[in-house]
């Protein structure tokens, strides 16, 4: 299957619960306002509190006001059907490369950790990283590669 039917067809739904916990930052089983935001900074937006309610509201199935693994992997489902797996994946890879090259570099990853609650300067994680992702071994990772990554976890 090619990379562009990959991303058409979704993300997945161990993708999903391992990009639910990655923002979980206190590990409570459940996504706060503040997390959401986060989330949604790092896929290339800048939401407003009311756009991140809004999220939240319809992600929430049991209304109280945060969510859970299950809501989260619901709504991202509901999502991919929509066709937006590919704008997502887009987005979350076009901000992480900062200085806008292709390519999801080491610096770049340090603060793809620190943003995910993680140490940034743990090289062995970053090592982890790149090896689990790089599928050509030029030590950093492009649009392909990250794709694929977050569509095989």
């Amino acid at each position: 299957m090619t990379v562009e039917n990959r991303i058409t067809a979704g993300v997945t739904p161990d993708g999903w619960i391992e990009l639910f916990h990655e923002f979980d930052t206190n590990k409570n089983e459940e996504l706060c306002k503040e997390e959401v935001m986060t989330l949604m900074r790092v896929c290339g937006t800048n939401p407003t509190d009311k756009e991140v309610e809004e999220y939240i509201r319809d992600a929430d199935k049991n209304g109280d006001k945060k969510i859970d693994c299950e809501e989260f992997c619901s709504f991202m489902e509901k999502q991919c059907a929509q066709g937006e797996p590919k704008d997502i994946l887009r987005e979350a890879f076009d901000w992480y490369d900062k200085d806008k090259n292709g390519y999801i570099e080491r610096k770049e990853l340090k603060g793809i950790l620190k943003d995910c609650g993680e140490d940034p300067n743990d090289e062995t994680l970053i090592d982890e990283l790149i090896e689990s992702a790089d599928l050509n071994g030029d030590g950093k990772i492009d649009l392909n590669e990250f794709v694929y990554r977050m569509q095989c976890t």
